[in-house]
């Protein structure tokens, strides 16, 4: 088990994990995205800030690979923002 240290996360990120009561990587690995997403002030950079610390330890998010999220995760063209995005530009004609 490794305990989360303070210099591996952004502030957000960092005083999530506390709120939430998550002390080791593992647990947070564990945790998941979908559930770290519903609580107030995550989002995608939190998320992503802390995927590289979960990645630089050999470890990911237990819901990492699953289809929903990989078009809600990413931006641009690809991803849910991007797709509202276009969508919104071919209604509005720009």
């Amino acid at each position: 088990m490794t305990p989360i240290q303070k210099e591996w996360f952004n502030t957000r990120a960092y005083y999530t994990l506390l709120n939430e009561g998550i002390e080791t990587l593992e647990e947070l690995a564990a945790y998941g995205i979908h559930p770290m997403l519903r609580i107030p002030n995550v989002g995608n950079r939190t998320v992503a800030c802390m995927r590289g610390v979960l990645a630089q330890h050999g470890l990911q998010f237990v819901d990492e690979g699953k289809r929903k999220l990989d078009g809600y995760m990413k931006s641009g063209p690809e991803g849910y923002g991007g797709k509202v995005a276009q969508r919104n530009k071919k209604f509005w004609g720009y």
